[in-house]
């Protein structure tokens, strides 16, 4: 399993990676060219995707491969291989000089070495962990705010009728999320009633296992200061007459009977 990288020019690289990774006994994805497999046990896969992007882009992990016993998706590992995003638990590595080959080659050769004996069972074990960590680190943030949090959202209550919240969303079509702020009256069950905007550290969905946790934390105390304290330190009163808030309100004031958003606001902006 253990593959060395030379020196080579950028002409040939990826080349010389490709040949090195079918002599390790790994297979390309027939349809996704640079997207390679190797089985591990029944239910588990080594990936290793290579993307050319201002160097040289590995991500690289292990997956289950449960979904090609599924009627139907028997070949898709073979054709497919499995998407960046989409590997169970996974890592990165960057090459942006021959000087980065055995470096990036050692860490892929000991990460391997420590997984792979690993069933599926273990795996998405380690991958829930994992998940778990990352959303430690929102709630370490958020919590000496004073929010609450409930499932994959941290709520913090703005008066006994509205509250602010942040919401971690899983993609529909892959592991990454976004993030969503939401102002809303209390015992609704839209969000976002009164105001709703999306943020993102990595433009607009992030892949949560490949985010360093600096990068990630140092995105959270921006948005924190950025977003999240200015509607915390601000009366409903005032917020609501803020042009960035008041746009945001989709009931149109239809369902507060005392809406903190200014009526001459809306009105302006329906005869605007």
């Amino acid at each position: 399993m253990r593959f060395v990288f030379g020196k080579v020019t950028k002409m040939t690289s990826i080349q010389k990676y490709k040949d090195l990774l079918l002599a390790a006994g790994f297979s390309e994805a027939k349809e996704l060219p640079l997207h390679f497999f190797k089985e591990t046990n029944s239910y588990v896969a080594f990936i290793v995707n290579i993307v050319c992007n201002d160097g040289v882009e590995i991500c690289y992990g292990f997956s289950s491969t449960a979904f090609t016993r599924m009627s139907g998706d028997e070949m898709a590992l073979i054709n497919y291989g499995v998407r960046s995003e989409d590997i169970t638990l996974r890592e990165k590595e960057k090459i942006t000089a021959s000087e980065d080959e055995a470096r990036v080659a050692q860490t892929i050769y000991e990460y391997h070495q420590r997984y792979c004996a690993v069933s599926k069972e273990e795996l998405l074990l380690l991958a829930k962990e994992k998940r778990k960590g990352f959303v430690n680190i929102i709630s370490d943030q958020l919590k000496p705010l004073g929010f609450k949090k409930k499932n994959s959202t941290w709520t913090y209550s703005l008066n006994e009728n509205y509250y602010v919240s942040f919401n971690a969303q899983k993609s529909a079509y892959s592991d990454s999320y976004y993030f969503n702020i939401y102002i809303g009256l209390f015992g609704t069950n839209n969000y976002g009633d009164c105001f709703y905007t999306r943020v993102s550290p990595q433009n607009d969905v992030t892949d949560w296992q490949l985010i360093s946790k600096e990068e990630f934390l140092s995105w959270l105390h921006t948005m924190i200061e950025t977003d999240l304290l200015p509607i915390i330190n601000t009366p409903l009163a005032e917020l609501g007459a803020k042009k960035d808030i008041w746009q945001g309100c989709y009931c149109k004031r239809e369902k507060c009977q005392n809406c903190w958003v200014e009526k001459n606001l809306w009105e302006a902006k329906g005869s605007a």
